[in-house]
């Protein structure tokens, strides 16, 4: 499907939602809708990509109800703060769902003291649907908190600042690294790669070896015997 691609369908431990403050401050959300709104932000901050995973992922995430999820949704929808779009490939209907950013919401103008709600007298900021804040700054300390070797910073920061363009990359190599701490390999900080290196060959689009990481949890199992 155009402008989307495949998703996980259930929550791994490694997974995690961003919430922006504006979320709170500016949307006013809270709760699941907060949650939900959430997810679909981290899946649709550059224009060629949406949500396209399943509501029973959503619920899974929201610990609600595949009811819930599709009632939050609705309200998302009617409140202006996603847009859905329907697709039908093969008779079968596929939903996906983008995140509007404070940019792009309704503005009403006031003329002659009040204010104004016709169609026509609303205005959308369009100069860039996707240009929530993205502090390059703050996302770096958050990747050189989970990154397990902390050598030559600078360099590292020079590289990732090129290479992390939004916050769905950032999540993206966040869990990378975090699945890559669960490896044989990188349990010897000899063998973990300086960050500038891993973000150079921007290791975080690898595909991990699972067999890597279960034979950690079998090393794991086998040493719980002697604790």
């Amino acid at each position: 499907m155009e402008g989307s691609y495949k998703m996980e369908t259930k929550v791994r431990q490694s997974n995690y939602i961003t919430i922006l403050g504006w979320m709170i401050s500016d949307l006013k959300l809270k709760g699941n809708a907060l949650l939900i709104y959430a997810i679909i932000y981290g899946f649709s901050q550059t224009q060629d990509l949406a949500y396209t995973g399943s509501r029973q992922y959503l619920a899974d995430w929201t610990n609600s109800t595949l009811q819930g999820v599709s009632k939050c949704l609705k309200k998302l929808v009617d409140d202006g703060f996603i847009i859905k779009k329907e697709n039908v490939i093969n008779g079968v209907k596929f939903c996906e769902y983008k995140a509007v950013v404070p940019e792009l919401l309704p503005v009403n103008k006031v003329y002659g003291g009040r204010q104004q709600s016709l169609h026509n007298n609303i205005e959308y900021n369009t100069s860039n649907i996707y240009s929530a804040k993205f502090d390059k700054n703050d996302a770096f300390k958050r990747f050189w908190s989970v990154y397990p070797r902390h050598t030559n910073k600078k360099k590292a920061f020079d590289v990732f600042v090129k290479k992390c363009t939004d916050e769905t990359v950032l999540q993206k190599m966040l869990s990378a690294v975090v699945d890559y701490k669960e490896t044989e390999q990188w349990q010897n900080e000899r063998f973990i790669p300086h960050a500038s290196t891993w973000l150079n060959g921007e290791r975080w689009e690898d595909e991990i070896n699972p067999a890597s990481k279960s034979n950690l949890n079998d090393d794991n199992e086998w040493m719980s015997g002697y604790e």
